[in-house]
């Protein structure tokens, strides 16, 4: 019964994906190799309970928020079925709010320190130039040219 509840979609344009998104209850990730899983959090954002493997990278991303499902174990639909009982769509969207501004905040710092690490070396060749945007992000950020390259 649970094969006929799941559905597989592709090439979805971005309204569509947030309107599926919010029609829906869970969202699945079996990935076993996946980074950050950014469809997730976006899922998450629009109230959807994440189940997710108990990886490390998605045990630190959604396990305030998800449901877990353990190594090898490969009964996902008991886990579906059950994740929205385990958490209400509020509450994900809250906690996942919360840490998508946390990761914003970490990433917006991590690209700053990249930034001046690799201007370290080659100081006499980076010239700061005016900023390109007024979103907060970018005003963070300056505008980074090589001199002499024309760029």
């Amino acid at each position: 019964a649970l094969g006929k509840r799941i559905k597989v979609f592709s090439n979805l344009s971005e309204a569509e994906l947030s309107s599926l998104y919010r029609r829906s209850e869970t969202v699945l990730s079996t990935s076993a190799l996946e980074g950050f899983c950014m469809p997730v959090l976006e899922a998450a954002l629009c109230g959807c309970v994440p189940v997710v493997p108990d990886r490390a990278t998605f045990r630190e991303n959604f396990g305030r928020f998800g449901v877990l499902v353990p190594p090898h174990d490969g009964a996902y639909g008991s886990y579906i079925k059950n994740a929205a009982t385990q958490f209400d769509r509020p509450e994900v969207m809250v906690r996942a709010r919360a840490f998508h501004e946390a990761v914003r905040e970490r990433w917006s710092t991590s690209m700053g320190e990249i930034a001046n690490a690799a201007t370290l070396g080659c100081k006499d060749n980076i010239t700061r130039g005016p900023q390109q945007s007024s979103s907060p992000a970018a005003s963070s950020r300056p505008d980074l040219r090589m001199a002499g390259r024309g760029r």
